[in-house]
């Protein structure tokens, strides 16, 4: 980003990256999909993650998030394991006995 322009480092690289995530998520939301958020490490993947995380929730849309183990040595499904544990933690029990 030129100096002089105050914001954050490629804030309108992100604004439209993150523009089309949001139009992922209509559609994710219209057939009850998901989004999912992957790249190289150290390119903004959380920055912009929390943004389209803050948008969701400002349409009051529900909102889990997880990451990957950073050395690598995860156990599969790691992200998606951690983006759940947060909402079944929280969730009302009935609804989770109606789940079985």
């Amino acid at each position: 980003m030129p100096h002089g322009q105050g914001g954050e480092p490629g804030q309108g690289v992100r604004a439209h990256e993150l523009a089309l995530l949001m139009e992922e998520l209509d559609h994710a939301r219209a057939a009850s999909g998901f989004v999912r958020l992957s790249g190289e490490p150290w390119v903004g993947k959380t920055r912009l993650a929390l943004r389209l995380a803050r948008a969701a929730a400002h349409r009051e849309w529900a909102v889990a998030c997880g990451r990957a183990a950073r050395d690598g040595t995860g156990r599969p499904f790691h992200a998606l394991v951690d983006a759940l544990d947060d909402q079944l933690a929280s969730a009302d029990p009935a609804a989770l006995e109606r789940l079985g």
